[in-house]
């Protein structure tokens, strides 16, 4: 009998890390995940915000990015690092595994869920 692996990035959503307690248990989730054998580290390929302008170009790269090995799912995480301007880390999901850089939109969606 064949038991079928079940992952969990269903249950998991995207979200901003904007204190110590929800940057330690995302952390908790991705190391559990790769322990397990569920998840593996991938190189960070793309940046995930660009902006050009005659005086200077930016571009933002996430702290990790993690592939399902059950479902495909890729997702990026950028830490919380309360010593720098960014205060403030996010999660995002791709479930088809494909990534796409953050729209003004999904930034917009993220910060200010609709209710």
């Amino acid at each position: 009998m064949v038991q079928k692996k079940n992952c969990e990035c269903d249950t998991r959503y995207a979200t901003l890390v904007e204190s110590q307690v929800v940057a330690k248990e995302v952390e908790d989730f991705f190391k559990e995940q790769l322990e397990k054998g569920n998840f593996v580290d991938i190189e960070v390929k793309e940046p995930y915000f660009r902006f050009d302008s005659e005086q200077k170009h930016v571009e933002d790269f996430a702290s990790k990015w993690y592939k399902c090995t059950i479902c495909g799912c890729l997702w990026e995480y950028d830490k919380l690092d309360f010593d720098s301007d960014k205060r403030r880390g996010f999660v995002r999901k791709f479930p088809t595994g494909v990534y796409r850089e953050w729209s003004y939109e999904d930034y917009r969606e993220l910060v200010n869920p609709k209710s």
